[in-house]
C-alpha cells in the first residue's frame, strides 16, 4: 500500500515535507513497503535531525529508502510485541529494547 492522505495520515509527513525535496517526498510516497510507522520515523528524523536527514537524502534516494525501511522493520519487530507491554508507549517500548530512534 502506498501513502494515502487519509484521516489517519493527515498529520504524517508534515515535518519531513519541509526538510526533504518535493521530488524525494513524491518518490517516497510511491514505495508500498513503507507504511505508517515508516512515515512516523521520517517525521521524527526530520524533527530531531533535519541536517542529518538532508545529508542522507544527498547520499542518494536508494540509501535513504534502505535506511528508512531497515528502521521501520526494526521498530515494527518490537512494536508488534506491544501486547506484552500494554503500559508502555511506543517510545518507551523501543527504548526498553535499546532501539536507536535517531539518525
Amino acid at each position: 500500500m502506498t501513502y494515502s492522505e487519509s484521516d489517519s495520515n493527515q498529520n504524517v509527513l508534515k515535518v519531513s515535507s519541509q526538510v526533504l525535496t518535493p521530488k524525494t517526498m513524491q518518490e517516497l510516497k510511491k514505495i508500498a513497503e513503507i507504511g505508517l510507522q515508516g512515515w512516523k520515523i521520517l517525521d521524527r528524523w526530520a524533527l530531531d535531525s533535519p541536517q542529518k536527514l538532508q545529508a542522507l537524502e544527498q547520499e542518494g534516494f536508494l540509501i535513504l529508502v534502505n535506511r528508512l525501511y531497515q528502521q521501520q522493520q526494526t521498530e515494527m519487530d518490537i512494536l508488534d510485541k506491544r501486547v506484552d507491554y500494554p503500559h508502555l508507549t511506543d517510545y518507551e517500548l523501543l527504548t526498553e529494547h535499546e532501539i536507536k530512534t535517531t539518525l
